[in-house]
């Protein structure tokens, strides 16, 4: 690149630092502040870790980890901070080397900046960038790789895809995008003018070989350290991410580019390739070559890339995350100015019109909701991370030592601000399982969060603080819950966390309640969250019949539901193995009398049969 260029370059790269900072958000998002709170550890001595001594691989983003670990022991500032200064030079060093990486298929600054501006202005690239995830270093690695692809350097290919899985997982896709474009070579025995096929397929072959080298040399022993260490090799996150209902459609992510923000890129992505498609046609009957060998080598991979990546999250079920679409707009900038180089090429003034009025067009669609999205984070960001932020430092504040928080959400901002408190995470994402279910199998008696003399708790949170006797006398300790509610005054409404229970409706097998509302008024809504594993295939219509009765009034409510999260998963299309923890909320009606119900669950005919007995839940006080 010439000198102009590396104006261009410094432009972009400051155009990157300044969107960067019109869009950090002080609070960040709850998924960082996890991958924080192991960082903070790790620079503290206590490695990888949510809570010391306890190895769970909880965080999706190790390299990220490890980036903010070391800055903030080397610059001696908060793991945050960290974040903000890293997640600024990582954007701009995304802008330079996609320009670096666009040079290599077009000889125009314009399509190169153009191109750029679009990666920069896509609004889920942008507003993640600044909420401080890990989307800037992964899409750096990814544009790294791509680089080293087109360079047709292997081995340099498979590092950098090893160090894009050691930033997430999915950065597998990169790695069977550079075999897609390798291999394509090795097939067609493509190398260059003046060289045979059988040659150029030779070069190709040992290229391959060469990229998995480089890949294993990184991923192995990444792969066999987290093995060691943790005792897994993927994070326990994906598989927690796989039980969540469904908010979106499974197919969210072609959604996002046929109906949702992602519409324009689509559309331009479309016309301009038909226009494309035409001039290259053209210029095959008129018996031209093709040009640009690198750039067909770059738009290969990148399009293997994009259809692995979004085939990959359609088949894992996973429901929508912004950091997820924002890892795609790299690959849809450089898709869209690879098939502009045809038209621009031709030298034709209209058709550079065209492009230039295509271009512009979708900068600004991409400027308009990259507006709409920067403000619905920062309402977010301001109504619920905040709140959190607030609660996590009453927990370290109020909470003595040798006591326990266990957290019912949120565990990346409260879990981050609470400092060195131990925390137990209901989820299992970041505690072992066995430790949560010792923790939580038992109702504690529970107590309203007391403060200091002239302190107040952070209003819109709930806080207990709990005396619990269990069983095991090693496992005495005090607990503090914690649980999200809305912003109004402290009441002390009490609540208990999840207790264990066993029985069965046909292949449904009964976990566990986690009772959220068991005490309330006529006229309120009860609310709690059964957890049932699928143990066998359901039948079609099957039902679960919840029950509040008594002696005298043996169904005072009922209410059926057929499936989970509202009825949004029917029982007879759960995945055989997974376990839901369903949320049923039953408003209880006016005229009721109060005193103590019984909680029950019983099945339809056809999925327990007429014989089964009801699985008792629970008990429900319902006031005078």
């Amino acid at each position: 690149m010439g000198r102009r260029d590396w104006v261009f370059v410094g432009g972009l790269a400051a155009l990157a630092v300044v969107l960067f900072c019109l869009v950090r958000q002080v609070h960040g998002v709850d998924d960082a502040f996890i991958s924080f709170r192991y960082a903070r550890n790790l620079a503290a001595g206590e490695g990888p870790v949510y809570n010391p001594g306890e190895r769970v691989y909880g965080s999706t983003a190790m390299a990220w980890v490890g980036l903010l670990a070391g800055m903030a022991y080397a610059l001696r500032i908060q793991v945050e901070d960290a974040a903000a200064c890293s997640g600024a030079v990582l954007l701009a060093l995304d802008a330079a080397l996609l320009y670096a990486l666009l040079a290599r298929a077009t000889p125009s600054r314009v399509l190169r900046g153009a191109g750029v501006v679009l990666m920069l202005l896509a609004p889920h690239f942008a507003c993640v960038g600044g909420l401080g995830m890990e989307t800037p270093l992964y899409a750096a690695f990814i544009l790294a790789t791509l680089h080293a692809v087109v360079a047709g350097r292997p081995v340099a290919a498979g590092v950098l895809a090893g160090l894009t899985f050691c930033t997430r997982p999915d950065g597998l896709a990169v790695l069977c995008a550079a075999v897609a474009c390798f291999g394509l070579e090795a097939l067609t025995g493509s190398r260059g003018a003046g060289s045979s096929t059988s040659s150029g397929r030779a070069v190709a072959w040992r290229r391959l070989l060469a990229l998995g080298g480089g890949f294993a040399l990184v991923a192995v022993p990444f792969a066999a350290w987290t093995w060691s260490y943790y005792g897994a090799l993927l994070p326990g996150t994906l598989a927690a991410k796989r039980t969540h209902p469904l908010v979106s459609s499974r197919w969210w992510m072609l959604e996002h580019f046929v109906a949702g923000e992602g519409r324009p890129v689509a559309i331009a992505t479309g016309l301009l390739g038909l226009a494309g498609g035409a001039v290259l046609l053209w210029h095959r009957r008129r018996g031209q070559p093709l040009a640009w060998h690198a750039g067909h080598r770059l738009v290969a991979a990148t399009a293997a890339w994009f259809a692995v990546y979004v085939t990959a999250w359609v088949a894992v079920r996973i429901d929508f995350y912004h950091w997820y679409v924002g890892a795609m707009a790299p690959a849809g900038a450089i898709l869209v100015v690879a098939l502009t180089m045809p038209l621009w090429h031709r030298r034709n003034l209209l058709l550079r019109a065209i492009v230039l009025g295509a271009l512009a067009w979708l900068t600004v669609q991409s400027a308009e909701r990259t507006r709409a999205e920067l403000a619905s984070w920062r309402f977010y960001s301001d109504h619920w991370e905040w709140l959190r932020h607030r609660v996590g430092e009453a927990v370290h504040r109020f909470t003595v030592p040798d006591r326990e928080v266990l957290e019912l959400g949120a565990i990346g901002i409260v879990g981050y601000f609470a400092r060195d408190v131990y925390v137990v995470d209901r989820a299992a994402l970041v505690t072992p399982l066995d430790l949560v279910m010792a923790r939580t199998h038992r109702r504690p008696t529970l107590e309203v969060f007391r403060c200091a003399p002239g302190e107040q708790p952070p209003y819109g949170e709930i806080v207990y603080m709990a005396s619990t006797p269990w069983t095991d006398p090693s496992l005495a300790s005090d607990l503090v819950l914690v649980r999200l509610g809305k912003r109004s005054s402290f009441d002390g409404t009490r609540t208990m966390p999840r207790t264990a229970g066993d029985g069965r409706l046909g292949a449904l097998r009964y976990r566990g309640l986690h009772p959220i509302r068991m005490a309330i008024a006529p006229g309120g809504s009860l609310q709690f969250e059964p957890v049932w594993t699928v143990e066998g295939p359901l039948p079609a219509g099957a039902g679960i019949c919840y029950r509040v009765g008594r002696p005298d009034l043996p169904d005072a409510i009922r209410v059926e539901t057929r499936g989970f999260f509202r009825d949004r998963v029917p029982y007879a299309d759960a995945e055989v193995g997974r376990t839901f923890v369903d949320t049923i909320t039953i408003t209880v009606p006016e005229g009721l009398p109060p005193g103590e119900y019984a909680l029950a669950a019983s099945g339809t005919d056809d999925l327990a049969g007429p014989d089964a007995q009801p699985v008792a839940l629970g008990v429900v006080q319902v006031q005078g």
